[in-house]
C-alpha cells in the first residue's frame, strides 16, 4: 500500500485484497459501533416498560429528566437500558426521602 497525500486530499494505492481488508476492517469497525435497533424504543413502548401512559413518558423526557433521543425534527425514541436505570434510580431517590 502506498499513501500520496496532498493539502486536501489523501490517495491510496493497493492492490485489491488489501483494499478488500480496508472495506471489511472499515464496516465491522462501524457495524461493531452502532447501537442496535431493538433497544430505541417508542413513547409507547417506553411507556409498556415503566407500566405508565405514554403521554406521562413524553411529559417526563420534557419535564422530568427521562433520557430521551431526537429522531429528526418530531421523533423521539427511548434506550431500554436509560429509562430503566432513570427509573430505578428516581424510585430509589424516592424511598430515601
Amino acid at each position: 500500500m502506498h499513501l500520496t497525500s496532498a493539502e486536501d486530499m489523501t490517495v491510496i494505492v493497493c492492490d485489491r485484497a488489501e483494499l478488500e481488508a480496508l472495506i471489511e476492517a472499515a464496516v465491522s469497525r462501524a457495524l461493531d459501533n452502532r447501537r442496535p435497533v431493538r433497544d430505541l424504543l417508542t413513547a409507547r413502548q417506553a411507556a409498556e416498560v415503566l407500566d405508565v401512559h405514554p403521554r406521562t413518558v413524553l411529559r417526563w423526557s420534557r419535564e422530568a429528566g427521562l433520557p430521551s433521543h431526537r429522531i429528526g425534527e418530531r421523533e423521539l425514541r427511548f434506550v431500554r437500558a436509560e429509562i430503566v436505570e432513570w427509573a430505578t434510580s428516581r424510585s430509589k431517590h424516592a424511598k430515601a426521602s
